[in-house]
């Protein structure tokens, strides 16, 4: 596509969105007059029509073709991933010879330097490599991440997960971890791996942009915000939205209810649980099966 502004449009989107063939500030659908600028907040449930196209930061890792007009592109859609194929070699190299062999080495060195950089990959990609090669569980663990990080957003992990028999394992590991943020985030001398990661999110709206008073660390000076401490105070100052403060209910000391809503299906901390991967029958179906059927994993 032409891209007359050089706008990004691959990876996190935020703000405002432009027609990449005309460079044209796009709007939204509904309401049609609205700019399609998407904003950092996001409820637990939008239900707001006027909202509900524009809250969120958006991830995109595959470009639309925005030149053919209708719901029918033209770009081909990826059906089996290169990267999958090196990564699955390397697995499956380090579980037939009980550890990694340089085949299984290569084939990771090879998705790894396409992920970084030249100039990073000593660090990134040959220490690294030679770091997770010490034997057959390391070199997997490994391959777990890399799976991770290579597709994510792209609706693979789930089943790999399933046929590692990891799923519980992760699901516990990343639940903990939001709420171990949430704590950080909530605390005033926060401590603990996640003590960096903001508690706010600190931004102004200029124009047609978000500019990130802090996007990633916790500020060492809190800026001016817009009506704090009282309304009417700071009108030049910050916009800013919860980030990790929102993971933690301080009135009942436990997760926020994100966290309880979001992973209420999955309520062994430990992870060690087998995971119901299927849905419960419907009652109804259950008693007109006559005896036939039951619920299963507990339901």
């Amino acid at each position: 596509l032409p891209n007359p502004g050089h706008r990004v449009n691959v990876g996190f989107l935020i703000g405002q969105q432009y027609d990449l063939t005309t460079g044209a500030a796009l709007n939204a659908r509904s309401p049609a007059t609205a700019p399609l600028a998407f904003t950092p907040a996001v409820k637990i449930k939008e239900t707001d029509p006027n909202t509900l196209e524009l809250a969120g930061i958006r991830a995109v890792k595959y470009v639309f073709d925005y030149g053919t007009a209708g719901d029918f592109k033209k770009n081909d859609y990826v059906m089996f991933r290169y990267a999958d194929v090196l990564l699955m070699l390397a697995e499956t190299e380090n579980e037939i010879n009980g550890g990694p062999t340089e085949i299984a080495k290569e084939a990771l060195r090879k998705v790894r330097q396409r992920a970084f950089p030249a100039a990073k990959w000593a660090e990134k990609v040959e220490t690294y490599i030679a770091n997770v090669s010490g034997g057959k569980d390391q070199f997997f663990n490994a391959i777990v991440n890399e799976r991770g990080w290579e597709f994510g957003g792209e609706m693979l992990r789930k089943y790999d997960l399933e046929r590692w028999n990891l799923f519980g394992k992760k699901v516990a590991e990343t639940r903990n971890s939001l709420i171990e943020m949430g704590i950080a985030g909530n605390a005033t001398v926060p401590t603990g791996p996640y003590a960096d990661l903001p508690d706010y999110l600190y931004y102004k709206n200029v124009g047609d942009s978000v500019i990130f008073y802090n996007k990633y660390r916790r500020p060492a000076v809190i800026p001016p915000v817009v009506n704090v401490p009282n309304v009417g105070d700071n009108p030049n100052g910050y916009l800013r939205v919860s980030w990790t403060r929102s993971m933690y209910n301080t009135t009942t000391s436990g997760p926020a209810a994100y966290i309880l809503q979001q992973w209420r299906g999955y309520p062994d901390n430990a992870g060690t649980t087998p995971l119901r991967y299927i849905l419960p029958l419907h009652n109804s179906t259950v008693s007109s099966s006559l005896g036939t059927l039951q619920q299963q994993y507990g339901y």
